[in-house]
């Protein structure tokens, strides 16, 4: 048997070496949020419901500083509310699609799965978007939760709005292209403060959510509800049942900071 030179055995070691990094390279984490135990897959595919989530792995530097804004804006909501809203497998990508289609976020409840795109949609997109998106996804696992479907049509909330008003054709709807700007806070209507919110009810509620949540959106959005009555009211729905969901007391949960926005 031919011996092998130590140059050969060398390379072979370093070899098998960078294979073995390979093989036990991370690609989730567990850790605490909120008094929950949340996986965090980063490095690795996760089937979603509909077999239609895309995505690209990002890198370590990108996913650990998406997993550090992640954790201080999520621990801003009372102790086990990411497992009350069906949240528990955060799975973070690059370049997100969901059936061909760029999103910076797709919820999957059925599944307790959020899927994240740390670089935003198509790559646009701020470390404030990024942040609003992170609250405004979450809530539609949290309203499934709620109503056991993402897009319930709540009766006492349509009447919230002036008369006549109708939503239109949904979320999906402003993903067609155009070029029109629906997410700048423009108080478009009574009762609306961008054009997102009057696509869905469940747009109208999320947005609302994001912004009591975000810490440089929340003045902008306090501002509106001083000066218009519909949307104080439907902060208020808000903050009830968000209270009912996680149990907590008003006095003790974050969103609380906004409450100009819950006054009659």
């Amino acid at each position: 048997m031919k011996k092998l030179s130590a140059k050969k055995i060398v390379f072979l070691l370093a070899f098998c070496f960078t294979c073995l990094i390979a093989a036990n390279a991370v690609n989730a984490v567990e850790m605490t949020i909120g008094q929950v135990r949340v996986n965090v897959t980063f490095n690795a595919r996760v089937a979603d419901t509909w077999n239609k989530v895309t995505y690209a792995n990002p890198t370590q530097a990108e996913a650990d500083r998406y997993i550090a804004m992640m954790k201080t804006e999520l621990e801003k909501y009372p102790p086990g509310y990411l497992q009350k809203a069906r949240a528990t497998h955060l799975i973070l990508g690059k370049n997100l699609k969901i059936d061909g289609v760029a999103r910076a976020a797709v919820p999957d409840p059925y599944g307790n799965r959020l899927y994240l795109s740390t670089n935003g949609m198509a790559g646009a997109g701020s470390a404030d978007y990024l942040v609003h998106v992170l609250h405004h996804e979450l809530n539609h696992n949290a309203e499934y939760a709620i109503w056991n479907d993402q897009y319930y049509r709540w009766n006492e909330w349509a009447s919230a709005n002036r008369a006549g008003f109708a939503y239109g054709q949904g979320g999906a709807s402003a993903y067609s292209g155009g070029g029109r700007d629906y997410y700048t806070m423009t108080h478009p209507a009574p009762g609306f403060g961008n054009i997102y919110q009057t696509l869905a009810q469940e747009e109208d509620r999320s947005e609302i959510v994001a912004w009591l949540m975000h810490d440089v959106e929340r003045d902008a959005f306090i501002r509106l509800c001083r000066e218009d009555a519909v949307i104080r009211r439907k902060a208020r729905m808000i903050n009830q049942l968000l209270l009912k969901l996680s149990g907590a007391r008003a006095q003790d949960v974050y969103w609380q900071k906004a409450n100009a926005c819950f006054a009659n």
